[in-house]
């Protein structure tokens, strides 16, 4: 009875989500080994406000299995665009212990800090607004092997900090310290010959 109980509350809360147009990996209907379903990934591109977007990750939270979560907006063009904030990540640090891929691109996140202590593989921080004093943030998440960054497309005046050599070379301090750290993909970014020195042990991959 309890495990009917289990599957229907998960059920219900599959039905939530695809009602708030939160895109949902996985069927109530296929069940894994431990006769539960799993749901691989969760993205909220359609969200309409941070509100809504830290109410269904909240619910999200309840799926099993969920590995992936994208939190970026429909279109990444623009800086800080999306609905995504340090109150978002606070909620993935408090119901999550590990994902596979964190997409954080085009969203208004200032800090990393909340998610330090989450063991994540690929992280993609692509026109996010992280500050350029809480970039050594980056340092403390470990477990990072794969880290998507960039800033172009519809820039506004405010974002001038995020294309200036000042912020750049805070991005090169973190990558440097980050100790899993294995391949930058980056976007719109020229390193200097010094900058690429310091970053020698990694595989950088210009994305156009």
């Amino acid at each position: 009875m309890k495990r009917n109980q289990h599957h229907q509350a998960i059920t219900d809360v599959w039905r939530q989500l695809l009602m708030s147009n939160v895109a949902v990996t996985g069927t109530p209907t296929k069940l894994s080994e431990t006769d539960l379903p799993v749901f691989p990934s969760v993205a909220f591109q359609s969200v309409r406000s941070s509100q809504e977007l830290n109410r269904n990750l909240r619910l999200a939270a309840v799926l099993p299995g969920i590995r992936r979560i994208d939190l970026s907006p429909e279109s990444t063009r623009q800086i800080g665009g999306g609905h995504a904030d340090d109150s978002t990540l606070g909620i993935i640090a408090n119901n999550f212990t590990s994902l596979d891929s964190l997409d954080l691109s085009g969203t208004m996140i200032t800090t990393l800090k909340p998610i330090e202590d989450l063991r994540i593989r690929e992280l993609k921080i692509i026109n996010s607004t992280v500050r350029p004093d809480n970039l050594s943030s980056l340092k403390y998440i470990e477990s990072v092997t794969d880290l998507w960054i960039g800033w172009y497309g519809n820039s506004q005046d405010a974002d001038a900090i995020y294309f200036s050599d000042a912020y750049r070379a805070r991005v090169v301090d973190a990558l440097a310290g980050m100790k899993g750290l294995k391949t930058v993909h980056y976007f719109e970014m020229t390193f200097t010959k010094e900058e690429k020195e310091q970053l020698t042990h990694l595989n950088l991959v210009q994305v156009k």
